[in-house]
């Protein structure tokens, strides 16, 4: 596969509930996180983030305050500090929402992940997986009849993915859930292949291209930068 330089750093954009200043819903562009939870809390405020630019000038932003969020991660909840950006000359703010995240959610991309996995491959049911994760069984099922409502597209938009990053058009299971997993999967790989191991997991991947929002409650598409070009996924 045709390397082409670093992969996207930030892809965006989501809302992240009524934490900001105001009680008014933040706009939340996802950055790929490199470190894990713990340490990412150990560091409190002074945590470096990447500094982004406008999405609607293409100028730098500046950091501007921030929030406090809580994400759970097995049976703990930690408690992050989540920077702001904001964009002089348009006013525009963003919340810098780390990819082990999911935006509005509580529980991390790695868990939600894996017990959707778990699940649609037929391997685990509902009850088990909430078990599991000493989770309600209705959070179980409300992330699956989310993912379900959106598998359409998100397997349309991240097959065309791969090859837009390089890769081959993947063959995808009929079963909708699970060509959308495996086209998730397969971008991974892409970016793999092209990025090495500094482009993270698998689902903090997904959480990148969905700006946060892989259970969002809307079906509008995900968009992503690459490079300088703003890209939307097609829309089955």
């Amino acid at each position: 596969m045709e390397t082409k330089g670093p992969l996207p750093l930030s892809l965006a954009t989501g809302r992240e509930g009524s934490e900001g200043k105001g009680g008014d819903a933040t706009v939340a562009i996802v950055w790929a996180c490199r470190i894990p939870v713990e340490e990412y809390v150990g560091a409190g405020r002074s945590v470096v983030v990447p500094r982004p630019d406008c999405v609607i000038c293409q100028r730098a932003m500046m950091f501007w305050s921030g929030y406090e969020r809580s994400v759970r991660v097995g049976e703990r909840d930690y408690r992050l500090w989540v920077r702001r950006a904001r964009c002089r000359p348009c006013g525009r703010s963003v919340g810098l929402v780390p990819s082990f995240c999911l935006v509005g959610r509580l529980y991390g991309v790695e868990v939600v992940g894996g017990a959707l996995a778990a699940v649609l491959s037929g391997g685990c049911s509902l009850g088990v997986v909430a078990d599991r994760l000493k989770a309600a069984y209705t959070t179980v099922r409300e992330w699956l009849r989310r993912f379900r409502r959106r598998a359409a597209m998100l397997a349309a938009g991240f097959a065309a993915l791969v090859v837009e990053i390089g890769g081959v058009a993947p063959r995808l299971p009929e079963e909708v859930g699970r060509a959308a997993l495996a086209a998730i999967g397969w971008v991974w790989l892409a970016a793999r292949l092209r990025a090495g191991r500094a482009v993270g997991s698998c689902w903090s991947v997904a959480s990148l291209v969905t700006g946060g929002g892989l259970l969002a409650a809307t079906r509008d598409t995900p968009w992503i930068v690459l490079g300088k070009r703003r890209w939307i996924p097609p829309v089955p």
